[in-house]
């Protein structure tokens, strides 16, 4: 799933830290977005897919359309700790981003 009005924020230095040690939010919603240029590649995935997404996309050396790198990199909505947030579509409506209905 892609949620490309969503804006990625990477993970803190804690948040790298604690998935080194196995720690990890369960219940998150990972983003695979590009470093360089914000790009959101994936969205709405667990940790593990999403490391496994963000790995895949640099062995196969795809590039961000957008920047031409591949700076692919596991990350959370902005302004979100926990991988939950809102967004607002081109509509104007609100969205919850990570939300099951």
């Amino acid at each position: 799933m892609k949620h490309i009005d969503v804006k990625p924020r990477a993970l803190t230095e804690e948040e790298k830290k604690l998935r080194d040690q196995g720690v990890y939010d369960s219940f998150a919603n990972y983003i695979v977005y590009c470093e360089t240029c914000g790009k959101v590649e994936s969205t709405n995935m667990y940790i593990m897919s999403a490391e496994r997404r963000a790995k895949m996309l640099k062995d196969k050396g795809v590039l961000c359309d957008v920047c031409n790198l591949d700076t692919w990199a596991v990350g959370y909505p902005e302004n979100s700790m926990t991988g939950f947030g809102t967004f607002e579509k081109k509509t104007g409506k609100k969205s919850i981003f990570g939300a099951k209905k």
